[in-house]
C-alpha cells in the first residue's frame, strides 16, 4: 500500500514545468513592467549582428570567466594574460554536435560588424606600452579605439589615473539571441 500511494503521488512530478527565467519566476505575469518590457522590445528589437554589451532590452546569453592569480598578486602580468589568451582561444575551438549538425564558436556566437565579439584588450599585452601605463577606467589603444577596462579589470588600484595593480581579470563569451538561432 505504501509503494502504491507513493507511486500514485509521484506521477504529478510528470507534469511539473521546470522555468530557469528570472523575468518568469519574480515578476508577476499580469505587472505593467511585463507589457512596458514588450513595448520596448517591439520599438527596440536587439539586433545580434550588431551587438553591444548594455544594451540588450532582454536577456542575453553569456559566459564570464573571472580569473584571480593563485598567488593573490596582480593580475598585470604578462604569463596570466597570454594564458588568458590561450584560454580564450580554447574556448573559441570547442565544437558540440546538435541534432547531428556540429557547431563552432562561430555559429554560436553574437556578432559586431560580421566578427563575434571577443576579448581584444587582452591584446593590450602586445602594444608597445604592454601591461604598463593602462588607463582606468579607459584605456586607449594603437588605433584610437577605446578599451573599457571597468568591464575587464577588478579590484583595481590607481595612481594618477593609471593602473598600478588589479586582482582579477574577466574574460567574457557572448552568445547569440533566440532570434538569431532559429
Amino acid at each position: 500500500v505504501p509503494l502504491l500511494i507513493s507511486g500514485l503521488l509521484a506521477s504529478g512530478f510528470q507534469r511539473f514545468h521546470f522555468l530557469s527565467d528570472s523575468v518568469s519566476l519574480y515578476i508577476p505575469m499580469s505587472c505593467r513592467a511585463n507589457d512596458d518590457r514588450a513595448a520596448i522590445q517591439s520599438l527596440f528589437p536587439d539586433n545580434d549582428t550588431s551587438f553591444v554589451r548594455g544594451a540588450s532590452s532582454g536577456p542575453i546569453s553569456y559566459v564570464d570567466l573571472n580569473l584571480v592569480p593563485n598567488s593573490g598578486g596582480s593580475v598585470l602580468k604578462e604569463d596570466l594574460w597570454r594564458e588568458a589568451k590561450l584560454l580564450v582561444q580554447a574556448v573559441e575551438q570547442v565544437k558540440v554536435k546538435v541534432h547531428g549538425l556540429e557547431m563552432g564558436w562561430a555559429d554560436l556566437c553574437a556578432k559586431f560588424e560580421g566578427k563575434c565579439v571577443s576579448n581584444s584588450f587582452l591584446d593590450l599585452l602586445d602594444t608597445e606600452g604592454g601591461l604598463t601605463g593602462l588607463r582606468y577606467p579607459v584605456q586607449v589603444n594603437e588605433e584610437g579605439g577605446l578599451v573599457p577596462l571597468a568591464a575587464h579589470l577588478g579590484g583595481v588600484t590607481l595612481v594618477q589615473g593609471k593602473v598600478v595593480e588589479a586582482k582579477a581579470l574577466k574574460i567574457s563569451f557572448f552568445l547569440r539571441g533566440e532570434a538569431e538561432s532559429t
